[in-house]
Order: structure tokens, then C-alpha cells, then sequence
């Protein structure tokens, strides 16, 4: 055989203070939990909507996703105008305003359009649900657009668009996927 034979000791046996204590404290034996789905979530009709829910135990936090089934196949523009979101604002707040109003809520929201559902998610403390909502909603329902909010969603395109050709792992990922 031509291979090395040698031994490695990487210290196993030697241990940080902190780690031997760490090794002293005694945990409970834990067991899985099985969830009946049907009493962990609950049910709502709202304006003719029906909406599943599980409230958050854990902490004072919420998200709200909402499920359209209609997506890009359906209107080829949608991910366009989702995309442009980030730049719009409506007549009575611009854009900077609208984001500022999250970020005091603690909040924020993503629109995904997928090819056949389109995903409204927003997240943020539970406190602010409402007030969130009636800002997303308002921007959603009041979203005013120009030629000056066109120019800034081309700009950002192409950016992202030179990044992902410049970007060496994104070049292999296609490389091996042609392949």
C-alpha cells in the first residue's frame, strides 16, 4: 500500500472549563408531540373569505400570509408590478413614508408572484397587526406609479441582472444545469 498511515488526535479528550460544566447539567427526557391539526388550527370566514390560523404561544410576534391562486400564468404583468412596490407610493404618502410607517410598526411585508399563486406576506409584533395591515392594504389599494418609478425598477433589473452574469457561482450552477 502506498498510502500515509498516520494518527490524528484532535484533543478529544481535552475539554474547556465551560465545557464541563456545561456537561453537568442535567435536561429533561423529552418525548415528540403529535399535533391534531384540527384543534391546532382554527377557522374564520371574513367578508366571505374563509381563513386558517394558529396563534403564536411563543412570542408577540405575527404573520400573515395571504394565498391568491393567480399568478404569472395567469397575468404575465404581475410580478412587474409586485416588483415595483418597493418604489411606489400612493397620493397621500411617497414611498420612503410608506416604508417608514413599517419600520415604526415594526413591521414589514413581501409580495411573491409565483407562476400560478401570487403571496402576500407580512410580518411584525402582534399589536401592530392591525395598524400593518390597514398600511400594506392602503399601498396595495392606492399604489401610484410614473415614469420616475419605471426607471428605478428597470435600473434595479439590470443591476441584479449584471450581478448574476458577473457571479461566478451563478455561472456554474448554469453551467451545470446545461449540462
Amino acid at each position: 500500500s502506498s498510502g500515509i498511515n498516520a494518527e490524528c488526535h484532535y484533543g478529544r479528550e481535552d475539554q474547556s472549563d465551560f465545557s464541563k460544566e456545561l456537561a453537568k447539567v442535567k435536561t429533561e427526557e423529552i418525548s415528540p408531540q403529535f399535533i391534531d391539526f384540527k384543534k391546532a388550527i382554527d377557522f374564520s370566514e371574513i367578508n366571505g373569505q374563509r381563513f386558517a390560523f394558529v396563534k403564536n404561544e411563543e412570542t408577540d410576534l405575527f404573520e400573515l400570509d395571504i394565498i391568491w391562486e393567480v399568478g404569472k400564468r395567469h397575468f404575465r404583468d404581475l410580478g412587474i408590478a409586485a416588483s415595483m412596490l418597493d418604489f411606489v407610493g400612493t397620493d397621500t404618502k411617497s414611498a420612503e413614508e410608506s416604508a417608514l410607517d413599517l419600520f415604526q410598526l415594526g413591521s414589514s411585508f413581501k409580495l411573491s408572484v409565483r407562476e400560478q399563486s401570487t403571496v402576500l406576506k407580512i410580518e411584525g409584533l402582534d399589536y401592530n397587526l392591525k395598524a400593518s395591515w390597514e398600511t400594506v392594504l392602503d399601498l396595495l389599494k392606492n399604489a401610484k406609479g410614473n415614469e420616475q418609478v419605471y426607471q428605478r425598477l428597470v435600473a434595479q433589473t439590470a443591476k441584479a441582472r449584471r450581478d448574476q452574469r458577473d457571479n461566478k457561482d451563478a455561472i456554474k450552477r448554469a453551467l451545470v444545469t446545461y449540462a
